[in-house]
């Protein structure tokens, strides 16, 4: 993932500047996650760059809706579906939470399909 981020310029930056756009996005700042450090370079990755991935892309095409459930853990290292709970929409989900799984989860099946996933943003 972390390669793809590099490689395609996912900074997340068009996410940020819309941001502020309450209808768009409950949070004006993107929440991040960050590993390593200490005698590691620190990672750092927002939601607004895994957003970068899926949003303002077009259409996602089977092999970048295949990636996108490996990078967020839907697909295991044989690129073979992972049922596990928390990847579909749980009863403590707000609605937010819940639509993205849905997403994420629909671009998974069409990526292991090898059909696109038609976006209309």
């Amino acid at each position: 993932m972390l390669q793809a981020i590099a490689d395609f310029d996912y900074d997340g930056a068009c996410i940020d500047a819309a941001r502020s756009r309450k209808e768009l996005y409950a949070s004006c700042t993107a929440p991040v996650r960050k590993w390593g450090g200490f005698f590691a370079r620190k990672t750092v990755i927002s939601s607004s760059q895994i957003l970068h991935m899926i949003i303002p892309v077009g259409h996602l095409q089977p092999a970048h809706a295949k990636m996108l459930g490996f990078f967020l853990g839907y697909l295991d290292d044989d690129f073979a579906y992972r049922a596990q709970p928390s990847n579909l929409p749980q009863p403590g989900d707000d609605a937010c939470t819940a639509q993205f799984k849905r997403l994420v989860f629909a671009a998974t099946q069409a990526g292991i399909r090898g059909v696109p996933v038609f976006m209309d943003t």
